[in-house]
């Protein structure tokens, strides 16, 4: 007896899974975009990366990689970044 292998067909929600931006992603360094909320704004260097990358362990490593000396900063200090990301200017 031979064994088949098939898959059955999935819709495209099923396909990919979205994750979903946590507060708590903030001690990394990254807040939502606020066109997406599923796409997060690194605040160190101000990039938007994929919905791949929002997984928490991938957080972290993204900010203990390039940037180990802000691996230690407070809460307030991200928190700082934020604020000043959320009120600068922009050209329309």
């Amino acid at each position: 007896m031979t064994s088949t292998n098939f898959r059955l067909p999935m819709d495209s929600a099923a396909k990919k899974k979205r994750q979903q931006y946590s507060t708590e992603y903030l001690a990394c360094s990254f807040i939502p975009l606020s066109q997406d909320s599923r796409m997060p704004v690194y605040l160190i260097h101000m990039a938007t990366l994929s919905n791949e990358s929002i997984w928490p362990c991938k957080l972290w490593k993204h900010l203990e990689t390039p940037h180990k000396d802000k691996k230690e900063k407070p809460l307030d200090y991200f928190k700082k970044l934020r604020d000043n990301f959320q009120t600068r200017t922009t050209v329309k």
